[in-house]
């Protein structure tokens, strides 16, 4: 398929109009100053914003934390995309804030409140979109159930302790029925007997008091009709109550909390490079609006004082809106103020630690909530034995795809294809030098591989005859490897595939190469440097080369683009 050409829109092209203000919040301005270097003395004027805003679409992004699934977007968004990264720096400078609306479910997430690891506000950007990954409320609704026990069957939960309560109140309320139905015969039978005596009766003294009798003895039987009416109306079966009162809690759960991404919130990582699971901590909005009054909650104490709250604030709400349920949910707020105050549910909670937690965050979620569309998304899975055989996959895959996609990679060398390891998101860079060689050879990709690396390499090696075990023995593994790509680095070949999102020290992007290992003489995954000998071996990935763990490669990266207000970057139409 031919394209006719167009300009491609640079970034002095993009629309800086809306920046016409100074915001008026104190933590945008701050991260302003942050970027820009300026003293907190200094007072924030227009241009600095346009200024902090520009060098946030020109700022090289980079993984600091576990958010491996935010950062891979990100730096796709910033380098593809950079009208949509525009228009969400107007929104978290002067709304505090990011706004999506999936299929009728709309997501509010606050400006996140952590910036720190790279330039202020882009990282501050970064982390507030990774919020998104939890833009239908699953994982914390998962969360609150199983930790606060709202499954009715769990016998230490709040579920079951409300359900009890429900019934408990439910044969009060019938109770109540049953008395007021009693008196109403009674009053039925006296009023009938005084009836008779009516009937009877000569004398007008004796008339006008057993008429009198009967009006006190209608008044009272209508008051008391009205009161079995009432109670029989609200005397809701304890299952069709429970019900409805567990599905209005789910709702006002995801109303009253949300959660946020917290780069602060780290798992544990054996080493440096192997992925941290992200973090994630509860907000509490107190009913309020204003974004900048909700509650981070951090503890146990200001975890059960938010649930307290929250129901005795539901409970009010749930007999003003649905009164047929008064009886039955009376008190409900009560039970669970005596649970949480309780010594095992008290233990339950901290040991849960719901407030906080650590996870792996989802590429795809990230994707449906920051784009605004509901997956599933292309993608092309593999379970490689060893990393030759995911190299063939990365290949024989590129093959395949369509010439449109194919196009977007021959014209744009920097293109990126998000993909996954078991353990990382990352973006592939299908248009990087050698890596295109090998897909757009019409030949076997392993054969490619083979002529075109194995065998150069290996022909390295024989010349060079114990060359790394010498560099191993004299300087240790690592450094033998930096030193030994450092002398052969012209001629010893390197396939750089992918972009892992990490920098070095010296704030220079690592890429992930297939490079044939000169101590075992297998490819392997490498992190490298371009233009540099610093290449270390992913030693922390080789144990997911065993024919179980998933690797993904999201194909097309048109469903990733999303609704945009200007041609895309990479995209010559």
């Amino acid at each position: 398929m031919q394209h006719k050409k167009k300009k491609i829109v640079l970034m002095d092209q993009l629309d800086y109009s809306g920046f016409t203000q100074v915001p008026l919040g104190a933590y945008p301005q701050m991260l302003i100053r942050r970027s820009l270097g300026l003293e907190d003395t200094i007072q924030v004027e227009v241009e600095h914003v346009k200024v902090a805003v520009q060098n946030a679409l020109k700022m090289p992004l980079r993984q600091s934390v576990g958010a491996c699934f935010a950062t891979a977007v990100a730096i796709l968004i910033q380098q593809e995309r950079p009208d949509l990264l525009l228009k969400d720096l107007y929104e978290i400078l002067y709304h505090e804030r990011l706004i999506r609306v999936v299929e009728g479910h709309e997501c509010i997430v606050p400006l996140s409140p952590f910036w720190e690891g790279g330039y202020p506000l882009l990282k501050a950007w970064e982390y507030t979109m990774a919020s998104l990954t939890d833009y239908d409320g699953r994982a914390y609704r998962y969360n609150f159930h199983t930790s606060l026990g709202l499954d009715t069957k769990d016998p230490e939960g709040i579920g079951k302790a409300l359900l009890d309560l429900f019934e408990r109140n439910f044969l009060d309320a019938k109770e109540a029925y049953e008395k007021k139905f009693r008196d109403i015969q009674d009053h039925e039978s006296a009023l009938k007997s005084a009836q008779l005596r009516l009937n009877s009766a000569y004398r007008d003294e004796d008339i006008r008091r057993i008429q009198a009798e009967m009006q006190l003895e209608n008044m009272r039987l209508d008051m008391l009709e009205l009161d079995a009416h009432d109670i029989k109306k609200k005397l809701m079966s304890v299952q069709e109550g429970a019900k409805l009162f567990f599905e209005e809690l789910d709702q006002s759960l995801l109303k009253d909390f949300y959660e946020v991404y917290d780069p602060q919130i780290r798992g544990q990582s054996a080493e440096m490079y192997q992925d941290m699971e992200a973090g994630f901590r509860l907000v509490w909005t107190k009913g309020l609006k204003n974004i900048t009054q909700h509650v981070r909650l951090s503890d146990l104490e200001t975890y059960l004082l938010a649930i307290k709250e929250f129901f005795l604030g539901f409970e009010q709400k749930m007999k003003v809106d649905h009164p047929e349920l008064e009886k039955i949910i009376d008190s409900c707020a009560r039970v669970v103020q005596q649970m949480v105050q309780s010594v095992p549910f008290r233990r339950r909670i901290e040991k849960k630690h719901p407030w906080a937690y650590p996870s792996g965050g989802s590429l795809e979620k990230l994707l449906e909530g920051y784009f605004e569309t509901k997956g599933p998304f292309q993608v092309e899975t593999n379970k490689p034995q060893t990393p030759q055989d995911l190299f063939v996959f990365y290949l024989d895959l590129l093959k395949s795809l369509s010439n449109e996609t194919i196009a977007l990679f021959q014209n744009n060398p920097n293109k990126r294809l998000l993909a996954l390891f078991p353990t990382h998101a990352f973006s592939l860079i299908p248009g990087s030098k050698k890596f295109k060689e090998g897909w757009e050879d019409p030949g076997f990709s392993y054969t490619w591989i083979r002529d075109q690396v194995i065998l150069p390499s290996k022909q390295i090696l024989s010349e060079n005859p114990q060359i790394f075990e010498q560099l191993e023995k004299a300087m240790g593994t690592n450094r033998a490897y930096e030193v030994f790509f450092s002398r052969f680095q012209e001629s010893y070949p390197s396939v750089i595939f992918g972009d892992s999102n990490w920098e070095n020290r010296e704030k220079k992007p690592f890429y992930l190469s297939f490079i044939l290992d000169p101590k075992t003489e297998e490819i392997e995954v490498f992190r490298t440097i371009k233009k540099s000998g610093e290449t270390i071996l992913m030693k922390e990935w080789q144990h997911l080369f065993n024919e179980k763990e998933e690797f993904t490669v999201f194909t097309r990266p048109f469903q990733y683009g999303g609704p945009y207000t200007a041609p895309r970057l990479w995209q010559k139409i």
